[in-house]
């Protein structure tokens, strides 16, 4: 009888341990997971509320849309479009991109600079606008994505640390040809008379997946030039959106 209590003990304390093991087993491989998930831009896409905006102010009209990399992937591989370059899209998974068309309605010319563009998020980072040439040294892992972002220790995704890890898919595609599909289709700056449309796309760092909240600013839409060329009134843009990982 005691023996067979004794056995019967032994039998739930190994079950126990093995219950143990597997709830450690299962931690460990969500805790890895959610790391991974979090270092690796590819493994997530926003969901944006709205999914596009529109602003309206002093005769200039601009929209903004989000896009996503599945988008951009059969944009990138449309002949029709890009000849002989198509088939690579240059945006890296660990950008966030957005499709932007501005629309001088006014009597008086602008001067847009998307360069000065800049992302906010929730967490409190601050993202810059990347230029065509920063997406190309990104790429290549030559370039500091710390450049471009303003943020605190561990609120931003670990692949804004330093060696990158952007080269690994596109280390064997020509850096002329991104740099070239890229100054393609980019927002340029520069002056926008009365009744010009025109449109690209600009792109910064993805936020961690954390992010509820973003700011989208397009800032300084510069107008009313004096005799000396110089402007002498500016609008700021700004585009709020809820995400969602």
């Amino acid at each position: 009888m005691r023996r067979g209590i004794v056995l019967l003990l032994l039998v739930i304390m190994a079950a126990g341990c093995a219950g143990r093991g597997k709830m450690v087993h299962e931690q460990r491989y969500k805790k890895r997971l959610e790391l991974t998930r979090e270092q690796n831009g590819l493994l997530y896409e926003f969901q944006f509320t709205p999914p596009k905006q529109k602003l309206v102010q002093e005769g200039v009209e601009i929209e903004v849309e989000p896009v996503s990399h599945t988008f951009l992937n059969g944009l990138f591989n449309d002949k029709r479009i890009f000849g002989a370059v198509a088939g690579l899209n240059p945006y890296l998974p660990q950008t966030l991109v957005f499709y932007v068309k501005v629309s001088n309605n006014g009597a008086k010319k602008i001067f847009v600079n998307p360069g000065e563009a800049t992302l906010l998020d929730d967490l409190s980072s601050q993202y810059n606008f990347l230029s065509p040439d920063y997406v190309v040294a990104l790429s290549l892992a030559k370039g500091s994505a710390a450049q471009s972002v303003k943020t605190i220790s561990g609120a931003a995704p670990g692949f804004y640390g330093a060696g990158l890890g952007f080269a690994t898919a596109f280390a064997r595609d020509p850096e002329e040809r991104r740099l070239s599909l890229l100054n393609i289709v980019t927002l340029t700056s520069g002056m926008v008379y009365p009744g010009v449309v025109y449109d690209g796309y600009i792109a910064f760092l993805k936020p961690s997946h954390e992010t509820q909240e973003i700011t989208l600013i397009l800032p300084n839409i510069r107008m009313d030039f004096n005799a000396q060329g110089e402007a002498e009134h500016a609008i700021d843009f700004v585009f709020d959106f809820g995400v969602k990982a």
